[in-house]
Parts: structure tokens; C-alpha cells; sequence
């Protein structure tokens, strides 16, 4: 089985990506004349007509780090879009990251859309999809997501784009705060501001691909549907977007103290590192030092390269609200429909990688220490995601159609001897290719290929695309599918559409939803923990993730 280690590592963003490929040839069927200006692109070997590399915002570099980004300016001659952009600047990763570090010009955006000719394009007005990688908001790039197959499979038109990560997208300090020409310079919410720009850039220059403007639906997972929620909070998306869909993601922002404050990533402390490291003077001579010394004042994870640091900060500007929960509550958002999910099994990608729950010999071969505290603790911090990626958002929504779904999908192999099922189960990140139609390329794709049913996996990925298209459609996810349940929207009886395996039940409609008090009463009738410390270390594990579960501490006995 080929590096069978390195594609385990790398499922958490990668669904079919390109990037490291020489570059396609030129397809002059792809001439576009944008605002911006004129680009030409490929077709991709899956029959879609593609752009890459095309520029939505000037290059945030010199002074123009940690400021908000500006508008491009657009290009004068015939732009040849056939290459991505480098990976915005990160620390390198095997968990779907850039191994070389990325760069910090990096605002850049890619576009999918089924072939016709440019005058087709004119007058095609077809859905938008708009979509954000994740990887913690600190790795990932755009380049890892091939959308052919889905935006000619649902007739629309797929757009991937990159946001600058980790401590370029979001870094609050007063010092470099005072040097701001506006309160977007000043927000210290970069990354999120650059998603709003690209997001103006598709408005203005979308219907030249084939796409409508008025038509642009937002979709991320993980980090990219935390980023998702905090559009929806965002005063300046107003009206860019008209849909949206989170995949894995949250309401979990921080404030702008915690943000400065907080130990050992905060602003204040990494800063200070910084500045020691580099000899300037003060803060505000740190846009003249190199990306990676501004990278070296954080350790990142060992396995996943991913940097824990605040991000999406409650500014005062970009984000206005604080708690984002109390935003949604009084009606402070922006209303557009809503699709919303988790995966059953979201912690166990990282518990395998987590040597407390799991020991590898040579590299390949995989097994849980104890398969039931395995099991256990993933089902507590899985549904903890579902209850504020989910549940928690979805009771406080008001006045908008929501659509929620688990995604259950865990029919996988056994390699090696490896019990995938319990190692993997319905992963993070494992319902990606389902949407984009990867299954059965790139890196994701090999481990989901250990199905011993691909003909069923195929047959979900296709439902799924399809419900996919029909929300950036319609704003409902039900359309002209036989044979497939309705989906039927979040209201008083708090239901959810499951995808499984046709197997285990298939797609299905369940009310078995979760609450807050329901999830800690459970925890504290649990009598498979091997004593209290242990219990009290997951609990704690929890509230890392989110503080709904605080006022709870003394019930479960961990005060």
C-alpha cells in the first residue's frame, strides 16, 4: 500500500487537488473579457472550463500587511490563467498544508464552470458557488480543491479562493492598530476581510464565467465553515452572498482581549517575540520583517502544522457582536438560507493522530490503545461540534430556512488489518470528496477507497452533489432527484437529514438531535471512565473547543 501513512495524514483538507502539476495548455474557448480584464484558461481532464490564479485584491505585502486588503486594479493584457497562486504563508505541514511555507502575495482565486463559449457565458446566469478551505485557518490552499466534476455535474459554477492565514490573517495589536488608515485596517480580522473582498470581486466580474451575481452562495468546512458563520455576522457581506453552507464548522470567536491576552499565540506575547527576534525597534516595524520570522514566533503542531492562535475576533467593525449565539438570537446577521453539518465521527481524525489514543509501528500500521475510551471520547467531543456547529447555531437562528445534516458515512475497509471503521469512522473532512466528486482521486480519495462498496459511495457522492447544487439553486436542497428523501428543514421538531451507506440505513431523516444539558448529563452518568481525572480531562478538552459547557463545571464534578 503506497506511503499509506502520508495519505492518512493528509485527508483533513486535501479532496482533489493539482497543485505540483505542469501547467495545461491554453484553451482559447476560454477567452473571457471580465471587468478586471481579459483571461484565458484550460479545460481541465474532467470536461470543465477553468481559471487560475486570477487576482482579486493587491498583494498585501510591505505596508500593506495586516492591513485590510485592497481592491486590484485589474491587468491590461490578456491574463494566461493557468497556473494556481502560491498557498498563502504558512508553516509547512503534511496535514494538506504548503511544504514550502507558501507566500504572502497570495490573493488569488480559482474558477470552475461547465464549457461554453463566451457568449453562452453572458447570458448563463448559473448558480455560484463560493468555496473556503479549511486547515485552522493557519494551512491549506485553495489549489488542493478540483471543483470540474461537480460544476459540470450541477451545471454551475464553482469558485475556490484563498484568504490570508494564521498570524497575517488575523493579528490585533494597539500599536500596529493605531497606524490604521480605517477600522478595517484596524480590525485585525485580515482573513475574514479578504473573503469579503473576493467576494466583491465575484459579484463584479462572475457573470463573464457564466455565473450570477445574484446568485452566490458561500460554503466552507472546518476553519472555511467557522469562516462561513462569521460572514453570516459580518456587516460588510451584507448582500455579497445569498446562501450559505458550514461544513464542520462553529461559532467559536474570540474577543479582542483574549485575542491580545491569551497564552502562549496571543498578539501581545507573539509580537514581543517578534521583536526580540528580529532586533526592530517596535511593533510597527514588523510589516518590514520576513514572513518567516513573523512564522517563528509560533510552534505549531507537531502533527498537523497547524498554529493555535485567536482568530475571527469581535472587533467592534468587521464583527460586531459578541456572543455570536446572542447576535443570532436578536436578529443581527445576514439572512439568507442555511445548510449546516457535522460529520459523526469529527475527533477521530485526530485521535489517530494523537499518540494518547493510538501507536503506529513502521509507519503504516495503526491501532487504537484501548478501542473503547477510543471510541468514548470521540463520540463526546464529536457531538460537543455537532452541538455548536449545528444544534446550538440553529436554535438561535430565526427567520431563515435551515437545513441540517450528519454526515454518518463510515463504510471502509480493513488494510492491512487496520480497523479503519473505529480508527476513521465518519471522519473530519471525509464528506468533502462526496461533494465535490473526488472520490476516487487524489490522496483523500485512496483512503475512502478501502470501501469494500464503491458503487454505493459513488451513488451517495452523486445524491449529495446533487443536493448541493440544488441549495445554490433554489435556497432548498430538495429538487428534481427520484428516488431521494426530502430534506426536510429545521423548525420545532429539530430535524436533520443523515448520509449513510445504503447498508446502514441510507439518507435519512432523524429527529435523535442533542442539547447541551443532555450532553453533560450523559457525561456524568458515564460509568466507563476509570475514574473521576479522566473524566475531568475530557470535560476540560471540551471547553477548549467552546465555553458553553462552563456553567456546567460543578454538575459534572470538576470544579
Amino acid at each position: 500500500m503506497k506511503n499509506f501513512i502520508f495519505l492518512l495524514l493528509t485527508v483533513s483538507l486535501v479532496a482533489c487537488g493539482k497543485k505540483g502539476a505542469d501547467a495545461p495548455l491554453v484553451d482559447l474557448a476560454t477567452e473571457r473579457k471580465a471587468n478586471s480584464g481579459s483571461v484565458v484558461g484550460f479545460t481541465s481532464e474532467h470536461g470543465a472550463h477553468v481559471w487560475t490564479g486570477l487576482p482579486f485584491a493587491q498583494p498585501p505585502v510591505g505596508d500593506l500587511r495586516w492591513r485590510a486588503p485592497r481592491a486590484t486594479n485589474g491587468w491590461t493584457d490578456t491574463l494566461r490563467a493557468l497556473e494556481f497562486a502560491p498557498s498563502c504563508a504558512q508553516p509547512p505541514s503534511r496535514l494538506g498544508g504548503d511544504e514550502s511555507g507558501g507566500a504572502e502575495d497570495c490573493l488569488y482565486l480559482n474558477i470552475y464552470a461547465p464549457p461554453m463559449t463566451a457568449e453562452a457565458a453572458a447570458q448563463a446566469d448559473l448558480p455560484v458557488l463560493f468555496w473556503i478551505h479549511g486547515g485552522g485557518n493557519s494551512i491549506g490552499s485553495a489549489s488542493d480543491y478540483d471543483a470540474s466534476i461537480l460544476a459540470t455535474q450541477e451545471n454551475v459554477i464553482v469558485i475556490t479562493t484563498q484568504y490570508r492565514l494564521g498570524p497575517f490573517g488575523w493579528f490585533y495589536h494597539p500599536e500596529m492598530a493605531a497606524s490604521g488608515d480605517s477600522a478595517a485596517d484596524r480590525s485585525g480580522n485580515y482573513g475574514t476581510l479578504d473573503l469579503i473582498e473576493a467576494l466583491r470581486w465575484t459579484g463584479a466580474n462572475v457573470k463573464a464565467f457564466g455565473g450570477d451575481p445574484d446568485n452566490i452562495t458561500i460554503f466552507g468546512e472546518s476553519a472555511g465553515g467557522f469562516n462561513v458563520f462569521s460572514l453570516i455576522l459580518a456587516p460588510a457581506a451584507d448582500g455579497l452572498f445569498h446562501k450559505a453552507i458550514s461544513q464542520s464548522g462553529s461559532v467559536r470567536f474570540a474577543d479582542l482581549d483574549s485575542a491580545m491576552q491569551s497564552t502562549p499565540n496571543g498578539s501581545m506575547a507573539a509580537a514581543q517575540r517578534m521583536i526580540e527576534a528580529t532586533q526592530v525597534d517596535d511593533v510597527g516595524q514588523l510589516r518590514n520583517v520576513s514572513a518567516a520570522d513573523v512564522l517563528a514566533a509560533y510552534n505549531p503542531d507537531p502533527n498537523s502544522g497547524m498554529i493555535s492562535m485567536p482568530t475571527i475576533m469581535h472587533d467592534g467593525d468587521v464583527l460586531t457582536e459578541l456572543p455570536s449565539l446572542a447576535a443570532f438570537e436578536a436578529g443581527r446577521f445576514n439572512k439568507v438560507p442555511l445548510m449546516m453539518g457535522t460529520n459523526k465521527d469529527e475527533a477521530k481524525l485526530f485521535q489517530y493522530m494523537d499518540p494518547k489514543y493510538a501507536d503506529t509501528w513502521f509507519g503504516i500500521w495503526t491501532r487504537a490503545k484501548n478501542p473503547e475510551v477510543y471510541q468514548r471520547d470521540a463520540r463526546y467531543k464529536s457531538e460537543h461540534w455537532r452541538l455548536m456547529g449545528v444544534e446550538e447555531p440553529a436554535r438561535s437562528l430565526s427567520g431563515v430556512p435551515i437545513y441540517a445534516y450528519r454526515f454518518d458515512w463510515d463504510d471502509l475497509g480493513t488494510p492491512l488489518g487496520m480497523d479503519m471503521p473505529l480508527l476513521f469512522g465518519a471522519a473530519h473532512a471525509f464528506e468533502i470528496p462526496f461533494i465535490f466528486g473526488g472520490i476516487g482521486l487524489g490522496q483523500l480519495g485512496d483512503i475512502l477507497d478501502t470501501t469494500p462498496n464503491p458503487q454505493d459511495k459513488t451513488a451517495l457522492s452523486e445524491s449529495m452533489m446533487g443536493y448541493w447544487g440544488n441549495f445554490a439553486r433554489l435556497g432548498d436542497p430538495n429538487g428534481d432527484q427520484p428516488g431521494l428523501p426530502e430534506w426536510q428543514p429545521w423548525g420545532e421538531t429539530e430535524q436533520f437529514l443523515i448520509f449513510d451507506a445504503a447498508a446502514d440505513g441510507g439518507i435519512r431523516m432523524s429527529d435523535d438531535t442533542i442539547t447541551v444539558a443532555g450532553l453533560v448529563g450523559e457525561l456524568v452518568a458515564d460509568t466507563s471512565f476509570e475514574n473521576q481525572q479522566n473524566r475531568c480531562d475530557l470535560y476540560r478538552e471540551l471547553l477548549l473547543f467552546s465555553a458553553v459547557l462552563q456553567p456546567y463545571t460543578a454538575q459534572v464534578g470538576c470544579g
